[in-house]
């Protein structure tokens, strides 16, 4: 059992700085690293309250950008300007068409004491425009453009639709591009207890980000710490974390393997049960959208997958049960994922007759420090308007105030790109 910690702002201006969720306040990630509140069980005589077999944080630094320009640094835009006035002075230029130019003789000048005799060479003419080229970026194409006659001294990262031509990007309903680039996440994983690891203070002081995933673990018996095995895991643009364990997973591994494609299964890295849930959930995603570096997910294929990915691990589990006549094991399915833009969440146990593991959440305009935190470590979520900008997920409140709400038993908590939160039943 381990606890968990999801932070999702609206979009780059709310981010926050990673202190002030895994550090700073009062009950913290980090304090639930050596003193959690809520933990029902305990492993191997190791009391309840201890999540010290490693630690993880995972965040994103923009979301899902829709167009990126890459600048070009300031020196080489003024040497390139240089070159252009030289060029221009030059007898020796001749001027083309725009799209094609011919350099100009090379002159090679002596080089120490060597006699090098003066030669020209006129080199094959250069198109500046480059072609078309289309990318793997779902229907969208991409079109690179680099242009020095003009003076544009960057890369121009255009996105358009080829059923839509050339100057029109493809709108969903909202009117919002529909072809993304979802960048891939950071992730800091240790094997350290979070109490104890001195990077993760200093890199806590200095990222920012509008959406962190933080983990900190208590390992089952018989699974090794080890940096493969800390959450949150990351493939592609995605982010996953799991709060639980499967029941019996030695013995549905077998049957949970062969249903894997062959991407989500050369995914895992490390031994645990939460990867292998991963690797089912990378799985249900590409039965909606086979190419996961590209595809652009929406929230609700995201709680799809989620939802059929417990689904099919307790029809397994009920499988099991009737053909050796014993008892559905015990699971506690506490997921979040992740693209980069929406969030969904789980809280499941298999058992009515067993407590799900805690689950809470909070929403408002922004988390910040109250006045006297500098002492105490107090925070809470501000409601300066009648939009919420900021959602919290954790498997422990952060804050003594009464602002979180415990998600039910057996529901989903999904977080749409605009902040849109939506309680779903899972059902069976």
């Amino acid at each position: 059992m381990c606890r968990m910690l999801i932070y999702k702002g609206m979009g780059r201006e709310d981010g926050i700085l990673l202190s002030d969720l895994i550090v700073n306040p009062k009950h913290s990630i980090i304090q639930q690293s050596y003193h959690c509140l809520e933990r029902n069980e305990s492993e191997g005589g190791v009391p309840s309250q201890i999540n010290a077999d490693g630690f993880g944080v995972g965040w994103y630094s923009h979301g899902v950008l829709e167009n990126r320009f890459i600048p070009v640094d300031a020196s080489k835009r003024q040497r390139r300007n240089t070159s252009k006035a030289r060029l221009a002075d030059s007898p020796a230029s001749t001027v083309l068409p725009p799209g094609k130019e011919t350099i100009p003789p090379l002159s090679l000048e002596p080089l120490g004491t060597l006699p090098l005799s003066r030669s020209e060479e006129k080199l094959p003419s250069l198109s500046l425009d480059v072609p078309w080229r289309k990318a793997d970026v779902g229907l969208s194409v991409k079109k690179r453009r680099r242009s020095l006659l003009n003076g544009d001294e960057g890369f121009e990262d255009v996105w358009t639709s080829p059923e839509k031509g050339e100057d029109s990007a493809a709108k969903d309903a909202k009117g919002r591009s529909t072809h993304r680039y979802t960048e891939t996440p950071g992730v800091f994983t240790s094997i350290t207890p979070a109490w104890n690891n001195r990077n993760l203070f200093r890199l806590s002081e200095k990222i920012r980000s509008p959406l962190v995933f933080a983990h900190v673990r208590a390992a089952s018996l018989g699974s090794p710490a080890a940096e493969t095995n800390c959450h949150p895991f990351a493939y592609e643009g995605f982010l996953f974390m799991h709060n639980g364990m499967v029941g019996e997973f030695n013995s549905l591994k077998k049957r949970l393997v062969s249903f894997l494609s062959e991407e989500a299964f050369l995914s895992i890295q490390g031994n645990t049960d939460s990867e292998y849930c991963f690797a089912l959930v990378l799985t249900e995603l590409q039965k909606i959208h086979p190419n996961l570096s590209s595809s652009y997910f929406s929230t609700m294929e995201l709680q799809r997958a989620v939802h059929r990915a417990i689904q099919r691990l307790q029809t397994w589990a009920l499988e099991m049960k009737s053909s050796r006549g014993e008892d559905v094991p015990l699971s506690l399915l506490n997921f979040a994922l992740t693209n980069g833009s929406s969030v969904v969440t789980s809280r499941f146990v298999s058992s009515p007759n067993h407590p799900a593991a805690s689950l809470y959440f909070t929403t408002g305009t922004r988390w910040e420090a109250t006045s006297d935190s500098s002492e105490n470590g107090n925070y809470m979520m501000r409601q300066l308007d009648r939009r919420d900008r900021v959602v919290i997920v954790a498997s422990e409140r952060l804050s003594i105030h009464e602002d979180w709400i415990e998600i039910p038993v057996n529901h989903m908590l999904s977080v749409s790109e605009d902040l849109n939160v939506l309680l779903t039943p899972i059902t069976l």
